[in-house]
C-alpha cells in the first residue's frame, strides 16, 4: 500500500499520472458492470409494481455514474492536469456512497407499501 495514500498532496496533486494498466482495466470492468446495471434497472422498471421506485432510483444511479466514470476514464488516460486529479475519484466515490444510501432507503419502504397494498386489497374486497 503506498504510505502517501493519507497526504492530502497526495490526493491534490495536480500531476496525478495516468491509472496503472491493471487499475485502469478494473476500472473499465466497473464502468461495465454500472452499464449492466442501469440497462437491467430499465428493464425492470417497466413493470409498474411495488419495486418500480428501486428500479428508477438504480436506473438513474447506473446511467449518471456510467457518464461521470467514462467522463474520469478519458480525463486520466489523457492526461488532463485539473480534471484527471485523484480528488475527483474520491468525491465521486462519496457521491456514490450517497445515492446508495437514498435507494436503500427507498428499499426499507418496501414493507411498508407491502401493507398498505395488502389492506387495500382487503378493503376492496368488501367493495362491490
Amino acid at each position: 500500500m503506498n504510505s502517501n495514500l493519507f497526504t492530502l498532496k497526495y490526493w491534490f496533486s495536480m500531476n496525478a499520472g495516468n491509472l496503472a494498466p491493471v487499475a485502469q482495466k478494473g476500472f473499465v470492468v466497473f464502468l461495465v458492470l454500472l452499464l449492466a446495471l442501469a440497462i437491467y434497472a430499465k428493464l425492470k422498471k417497466k413493470d409498474k409494481g411495488i419495486y418500480f421506485r428501486i428500479w428508477k432510483k438504480l436506473d438513474s444511479f447506473g446511467t449518471t455514474n456510467l457518464i461521470i466514470g467514462l467522463f474520469l476514464l478519458f480525463f486520466t488516460y489523457e492526461g488532463v492536469v485539473f480534471l484527471s486529479m485523484r480528488f475527483w475519484f474520491l468525491l465521486w466515490l462519496a457521491s456514490m456512497i450517497m445515492l446508495l444510501y437514498f435507494v436503500h432507503k427507498e428499499f426499507k419502504k418496501i414493507p411498508e407499501l407491502r401493507e398498505k397494498r395488502k389492506q387495500a386489497e382487503e378493503f376492496k374486497k368488501y367493495i362491490p
